[in-house]
């Protein structure tokens, strides 16, 4: 399993170069369904961002202490039956200097040496576990479960999610797509408040992170500081049973299920094995 400490909880000094904003209220949004479809290609031009819930990210956390950042970000949130969508309109003032590289998925240790995005989910609202999502400006991916209890990102956690960037004339933006159904949140019926925690990565001289929410250092709890977005209503968690098509076959299958072991020949790794086995069962 793959363990790094989360950088939520990093308590370092600040460095003072702007006036301080004093940490407010956690801050309780209402969300409300998707106007329209959204096609996630990176491109925020559907109506339904324009109808969505837009939130600012108007804090720098580290290394200034809930300073005002360096550049301006702006979260746009709906959802529908389906999926929860986040998109995001990271503003630059020299788009050249962004960085962004493609990468296996959760190569954690690069990944945060790039512009990102990223998102907790505190779908149960108890401040105490969270779904962690990262993006950069080319759509690479990068997600884990951070453990509010032992302070700890766990990037060996993994669903099927989807997500697209691209770098445009005055910053990045990237879109991302949760489905419902590879999320646990409580099942019945009422309106669901979730804590979300929204940021932004901006690496340059120092590495701005940059927060919708400003953060109290003598508080440890990242999650409590969160803010609430509510009005998610009428959704289905799924089961997170997931079944793929890389299969492991042991070699002396062919011959139990009566097909001789040339019989494989000419098959993909993959859906035509898995299919050619589900055919025999």
């Amino acid at each position: 399993m793959s363990l790094a400490v989360a950088a939520g909880v990093l308590l370092l000094p600040g460095r003072g170069e702007a006036q301080e904003i004093t940490p407010a209220a956690v801050p309780q949004s209402e969300i409300s369904r998707a106007s329209g479809d959204i096609r996630i290609d990176g491109a925020l031009d559907e109506a339904a961002w324009s109808d969505a819930l837009r939130v600012t990210l108007d804090y720098e956390w580290l290394p200034g202490e809930n300073i005002t950042p360096p550049v301006e970000t702006e979260v746009f949130l709906t959802y529908d039956d389906d999926n929860f969508y986040i998109g995001y309109r990271a503003h630059d003032p020299d788009p050249s200097q962004i960085r962004a590289h493609l990468m296996d998925r959760d190569e954690i240790n690069t990944f945060v040496q790039d512009d990102h995005v990223l998102a907790m989910i505190d779908t149960f609202n108890d401040e105490r576990r969270a779904f962690q999502f990262r993006v950069n400006p080319l759509g690479v991916q990068a997600d884990a479960v951070f453990s509010q209890i032992d302070g700890i990102e766990d990037f060996s956690w993994d669903i099927l999610w989807d997500s697209k960037g691209r770098i445009t004339e005055s910053g990045y933006e990237v879109e991302i797509a949760l489905p419902m159904n590879q999320l646990r949140f409580p099942s019945g019926s009422g309106v669901l408040t979730w804590g979300v925690d929204l940021g932004r990565s901006y690496p340059r001289n120092v590495r701005h992170r940059i927060s919708n929410t400003p953060r109290d250092r003598s508080v440890p709890c990242v999650l409590c500081q969160a803010a609430k977005v509510t009005g998610f209503e009428g959704i289905e968690a799924g089961r997170n049973l997931v079944i793929t098509a890389d299969w492991r076959l042991p070699t002396t299958l062919p011959i139990w299920i009566g097909v001789p072991q040339s019989g494989l020949a000419g098959l993909r790794r993959g859906a035509d094995l898995a299919e050619f086995y589900m055919q025999k069962l």
